[in-house]
């Protein structure tokens, strides 16, 4: 898979190039094959949300980051690897989202409340590989330092 990573001028350089650290770290650790990834690190998402992954196309893939909710570069690596354990699993596990179901693993879900969405399998994979990768980045970027 090959990343773009994208900045406005709110957000550092040297984000922008941990940013694609992350990414590459990420896509190396899911093993991720053919497609491409833009990230696009912005101001502001109209929804509210921190961040949000999308399939634009069968193997084009978006992760948008909002810098008004990122304080800290660990805010911003739990960020990344959260959305790209979603770009996994695109790619990997059949997850999809359509307008009333969610597909994920051969399995159709609703999500129907918040509750639903905290609980869904995977939200919490991704919250999981959040704090996972982060801990082998920190193990591995020791060693890389040392």
């Amino acid at each position: 898979m090959r990343a773009k990573v994208f900045w406005e001028r709110c957000w550092s350089v040297e984000d922008a190039i941990l940013t694609e650290n992350l990414v590459n770290y990420a896509i190396d650790y899911f093993k991720l094959g053919k497609g491409k990834l833009e990230v696009l690190m912005d101001e502001d998402i109209e929804s509210g949300s921190i961040a949000e992954a999308v399939r634009v196309s069968k193997n084009k893939f978006m992760i948008v980051l909002s810098k008004n909710m990122i304080d800290s570069d660990e805010s911003l690596a739990k960020t990344i690897f959260h959305e790209m354990t979603h770009i996994k699993q695109y790619m990997q596990d059949g997850f999809k989202i359509g307008a009333k179901k969610v597909s994920w693993q051969g399995e159709k879900f609703s999500v129907k409340s918040e509750k639903d969405y905290w609980l869904s399998p995977w939200e919490m994979e991704a919250r999981a590989m959040e704090e996972a990768l982060l801990r082998f980045w920190e193990i591995d970027y020791e060693k890389r330092s040392s």
